[in-house]
């Protein structure tokens, strides 16, 4: 009886310890499927009409992005997309190719650790790594930082809204957001109890409340079991600046088929303020 004990004490110890040290992997699952992987890209796997391109970071790492232009002559604006944590570039492109579709000349990059793009993801050089990025944007398409539409999906709301404080951007879409990487933590169990050691942070919540021209569209499905629909409530309400505020609530849409069915309204409420602006 005493070593079964023994036995579950350890267990009861271990566990936990297991959860806390492998966050990275359960932030990013996708680390999982590409840490092994040639982190060399060969351009006859990109798909039709996509370049590839990679950004040296300030830690002497490289980052791909996909570049795609818009299907139309004259391109509507400029887009760059922070896809989930479980997809890499190829997984999410069809995303990408919607807002070319669209009319977008559109950007995604893998972040670091994940697909071809080397190094290891941490919160902190993730949003370095987005400043180097759209700086590099800019300066192919000739136009401010703050022009780049910012796109971010699920884990990618994080680096995009933070990003959005930093050049202050005209326009930001967040589709399934939460406040924090915490809350949503706190609404699993039994993860919750393990909320103090997240080293991951991503308060969405916090960037939102600090932009202030910026227009803001967010999207979430009330079904969401990943993200709550509460958190993306909780983030539209955070919101305080002067810019338009549009929140796109979806019945019977949970997380994965979010983008799908929201793409349409996204679009749409998209062009209406680039209308407004003049564009």
């Amino acid at each position: 009886m005493n070593e079964v004990l023994k036995l579950i004490i350890i267990l009861l110890v271990a566990l936990p310890v297991i959860v806390v040290t492998t966050q990275d992997l359960q932030i990013f699952p996708s680390l999982v499927h590409t840490l092994f992987e040639d982190r060399t890209r060969d351009d006859s796997t990109l798909p039709p009409l996509v370049e590839s391109f990679f950004v040296n970071t300030h830690d002497n790492r490289e980052i791909e992005v996909w570049a795609m232009v818009a299907k139309e002559d004259s391109p509507k604006g400029v887009i760059l997309t922070f896809h989930g944590n479980g997809e890499t570039n190829d997984s999410a492109f069809h995303a990408q190719s919607l807002f070319a579709q669209a009319g977008y000349n559109t950007y995604q990059f893998d972040y670091r650790g994940i697909g071809k793009s080397s190094g290891w993801p941490r919160e902190s050089k993730i949003y370095r790594d987005s400043e180097t990025i759209i700086a590099e944007i800019a300066r192919r398409e000739e136009i401010h930082p703050q022009e780049v539409i910012l796109v971010g999906n699920s884990i990618g709301t994080g680096p995009a809204s933070n990003l959005a404080t930093k050049v202050k951007s005209k326009h930001l879409i967040l589709l399934a957001p939460y406040t924090s990487i915490p809350d949503i933590v706190r609404g699993i169990w039994p993860h919750r109890f393990l909320t103090p050691f997240l080293w991951w942070d991503f308060p969405v919540g916090e960037y939102v409340a600090d932009l202030k021209e910026t227009s803001l569209i967010v999207a979430h499905g009330k079904l969401d079991n990943i993200i709550p629909f509460e958190l993306g409530q909780r983030v539209v309400k955070s919101y305080q600046g002067n810019g338009k505020l549009n929140f796109i609530a979806l019945d019977r849409v949970s997380h994965n088929d979010l983008f799908i069915n929201a793409f349409p309204k996204v679009i749409d409420t998209l062009e209406v303020h680039h209308l407004s602006d003049g564009k």
